[in-house]
């Protein structure tokens, strides 16, 4: 249902059809409800997943149960953590689905597997989450926080109303005081 979607995502995202037919051929289609979680600190990586449709917050937790926003994920991302693409398969985040979410998972030792054996496939998926990362970093330091919600209104309107304001914070790297002002300067404009 949802594989000519994936396909396109994929394949506008730098992989080849080859790649993208064996990505879909080994993965598996999951949607999930808000707030449900993919991954707990410090558990084994057992899948890692395509964001396809919605919005999700990784997150460390302290040793004083405090979360610290890492980043928010949107469609179209890796949830990869780094860990797996290098040494150990444990979590260093918590990721969990702010929106309902469509995900492509696939299991971690396709990946175990694919670096083992220096397949082309391994080296596009860590290309893609570096430069995510980059451009993410770019996108928090190049832009205020009223930029950024702007800018991302215009791509993900739909799963940014769908957050609240305290989630939006993290987002977007700014306080909830800050976000209700650039949520009622946005409300203003569009009156």
């Amino acid at each position: 249902m949802y594989q000519q979607q994936i396909s396109e995502m994929l394949l506008s995202s730098g992989f080849s059809q080859q790649q993208a037919q064996k990505l879909l051929e080994i993965g598996s289609v999951l949607e999930l409800p808000t707030r449900h979680v993919l991954t707990h600190q410090g558990q084994s990586i057992e899948q890692v997943y395509l964001l396809v449709q919605g919005i999700c917050l990784e997150q460390w937790i302290t040793q004083q149960h405090e979360a610290v926003t890492k980043t928010c994920s949107w469609p179209g991302e890796w949830l990869l953590p780094s860990e797996p693409l290098t040494e150990q398969y444990i979590a260093s985040t918590l990721v969990e689905t702010l929106t309902p979410c469509l995900l492509l998972c696939l299991p971690v030792e396709h990946l175990i597997r694919w670096r083992t054996h220096v397949e082309p496939l391994y080296q596009n998926l860590l290309e893609q989450r570096i430069k995510a990362d980059h451009q993410k970093t770019m996108f928090q330091k190049l832009y205020s926080p009223s930029e950024r919600y702007h800018l991302l209104s215009q791509q993900f309107e739909s799963e940014l109303d769908m957050l609240n304001v305290y989630h939006l914070a993290q987002c977007l790297d700014t306080t909830e005081p800050q976000i209700e002002q650039i949520l009622q300067a946005h409300q203003s404009c569009n009156d």
